[in-house]
């Protein structure tokens, strides 16, 4: 976003926003920003003291930045600074479910719906370049980096704020056995094998996206995380009056001083402990955390560091006869905005002419 950009969204937004220089001081704010309850921000002059470190080290990363911010008595505030050409875009929240981000990310996915759209031409028009596929493969991998930045944060604000979604019986076998399926064909570039086992038939109330969304960074994380040598491999069984899920593998592992902050929204600290920067807002296994918990499950994380880790799914069964059946895998793979391309970007191949 350049300054022109962020200066127009900045007049017609209803919200707190506020235009930053690098050093994170203002240049200048709408006239949501100049009520008595952001006074002490304009009075400083500057973010820095605001900030956290790991938002400090995100922005430093050239990432965006998502926080909580607390404003002497008032309550709390939802603040996000975005990277743009001169400086910084920051705006502000009262809650998740505001307007400010909901409106943001339907401006987002719009200008990315024009990107893709392209993507074909541009793809055509390089074809003659020495490095214009990588070239172009390189432009789809940031828009889709984009994409699924902008749905996780939707879907977190979603989340936070008691959204409700619709809710449906699932037959929870057939549908990880074409997820999997799916997961396994975009990302055999990784040469991370992934497997699936089912103990039988078993339906759940669920709902679809919320367990693609859940089961996908779960996947994610086991195909990022890697190592020589790492296989993946998820299994389904009944226990009890639950559904029972495992994701499994020989990846990095997981230090136990990491262990309790890995479902905290925006943690972003190296999780792995390896020194590695990596891409991401750490929004993805909180999002997990609290779909599977939307839908009265639970979710659980056992690792040994430098051996692998496995992450536990339980879901209640239903008695709905009605159960909904997936579709074949490959109602994923030929959807480029299908969850399976949105959610596994960092590791995965993308669709033919994107």
């Amino acid at each position: 976003m350049g300054h022109c950009g962020a200066e127009d969204f900045l007049e017609h937004a209803s919200y707190p926003c506020f235009l930053l220089d690098k050093s994170l001081f203002v240049l200048r704010e709408n006239e949501a920003a100049r009520q008595p309850a952001y006074r002490p921000l304009l009075q400083s002059g500057s973010f820095e003291n605001y900030l956290t470190p790991a938002s400090r080290r995100t922005l430093n990363e050239g990432k965006s930045a998502v926080q909580p911010l607390y404003l002497l008595a008032y309550s709390v505030s939802y603040l996000t600074v975005l990277p743009c050409t001169e400086g910084y875009f920051a705006f502000l929240s009262d809650s998740p479910s505001r307007e400010g981000a909901p409106w943001f990310s339907a401006e987002v996915r719009e200008a990315l719906d024009n990107i893709f759209v392209l993507l074909p031409h541009i793809e055509q028009a390089l074809s003659d370049q020495t490095d214009g596929l990588a070239c172009t493969e390189r432009l789809a991998k940031n828009c889709y980096r984009i994409l699924r930045t902008n749905n996780n944060i939707t879907t977190a604000n979603a989340l936070a704020s008691g959204h409700a979604f619709s809710f449906e019986a699932v037959e929870l076998s057939s549908f990880l056995e074409e997820l999997c399926e799916s997961v396994r064909i975009v990302c055999r570039p990784t040469g991370v094998p992934l497997s699936f086992q089912s103990g039988g038939s078993c339906v759940v109330n669920a709902n679809r996206y919320l367990l693609e969304l859940a089961f996908t960074n779960l996947l994610l994380n086991s195909f990022f995380y890697t190592r020589d040598g790492n296989e993946i491999s998820v299994a389904l069984h009944i226990s009890g009056k639950n559904a029972l899920v495992t994701v499994r593998d020989r990846g990095l592992g997981i230090k136990p001083e990491v262990l309790s902050h890995l479902f905290e929204p925006y943690f972003s600290a190296d999780p792995y402990c390896d020194g590695a920067s990596r891409p991401g807002l750490g929004l993805g296994l909180a999002l997990a955390f609290e779909a599977v918990r939307s839908m009265k499950g639970r979710i659980n994380v056992e690792s040994e560091f430098g051996e692998g880790s496995c992450f536990s799914v339980s879901l209640p069964l239903t008695q709905d006869a009605e159960a909904h059946f997936s579709s074949a895998p490959s109602d994923y793979l030929i959807n480029r905005y299908s969850t399976v391309y949105v959610q596994m970007s960092p590791v995965c191949r993308f669709p033919h002419n994107f």
